[in-house]
Order: structure tokens, then C-alpha cells, then sequence
């Protein structure tokens, strides 16, 4: 093989790895109110009162939420399960 040829070659893998890793970088897992108001549709009052005070009668129960020390987090998994859950059918 040439030098050239080499080269290129090696070109190509450098790229090749910046797609991939590129490609696999994803979004963070955990989201703080703000984030989850805004992913599921809601306001973070919205979050605060349902987490706090729970299900109420019909109230529409809050999404899982974890406590990391004194912040709040979501689960994108979670609550994508709670939008699901939310979906009546007629």
C-alpha cells in the first residue's frame, strides 16, 4: 500500500469515529422540573403541587420523580410512561 493510500484510509476512520460517537452521545437521562414541565407539557407549579400532595379523588397523579440530596430529578423513561399512561381510550 502507498502512503496515500494509508492516509486516507486513516482519514476515514478518524471520521468514521467522530460519526459514531456523534451518533451515541444521547440526551441526559435525568431532567430537573423545568426540563420535565417542558418535555411532558406542564408547568413546574404543575409538578410541585401533584408531587407534593399526591393522587387527590381524580386528580391526575404526578410523574415518579427521585430526590438526588435536596434536587428534584425526572426520568425521561418515567415519563414517558406517564404520558402513556395518561391516553384514554373512547
Amino acid at each position: 500500500m502507498t502512503v496515500e493510500l494509508l492516509e486516507s484510509i486513516r482519514s476515514s476512520l478518524i471520521e468514521l469515529t467522530d460519526l459514531v460517537e456523534t451518533a451515541t452521545r444521547s440526551e441526559p437521562r435525568l431532567m430537573d422540573e423545568t426540563e420535565a414541565g417542558r418535555y411532558i407539557g406542564m408547568s413546574t407549579a404543575y409538578l410541585r403541587k401533584a408531587r407534593c400532595e399526591g393522587s387527590i379523588g381524580e386528580r391526575t397523579q404526578a410523574p415518579v420523580h427521585l430526590k438526588i440530596g435536596n434536587a428534584v430529578r425526572y426520568d425521561k423513561t418515567d415519563l414517558d410512561r406517564w404520558i402513556d399512561e395518561q391516553k384514554r381510550h373512547r
